[in-house]
């Protein structure tokens, strides 16, 4: 069987027949416990605990870089598509220096 690690969020009693004696199984509030899973889905159906370490959503790790592309490979990959007109020197101008 597997084990599951549970908090209570209440002082419960467990009701056998050790209640009300001094060998009585009581589980104290905000207390951790590693129970078998059939006795944490019993404290967790009714409300009793909660389970520790459960598996929480994870936020996405980033794409691992491809070994394969180089870095002029990446730099293609982040321009945009924008053609630029005029006479090639970056001026703005539409004339050509000479």
């Amino acid at each position: 069987m597997s084990k599951v690690k549970i908090k209570f969020t209440e002082t419960r009693v467990v009701d056998d027949e050790y209640k009300g004696t001094p060998d009585q199984t009581v589980f104290i509030e905000g207390k951790t416990y590693t129970l078998e899973d059939t006795s944490a889905q019993h404290w967790l159906s009714r409300g009793a605990a909660v389970q520790v370490g459960a598996s929480r959503p994870k936020k996405p790790k980033p794409p691992k870089p491809d070994p394969d592309k180089t870095d002029k490979d990446k730099d293609d990959e982040n321009k945009d598509d924008t053609v630029e007109t005029g006479d090639g020197d970056g001026d703005g101008d539409g004339q050509t220096t000479q």
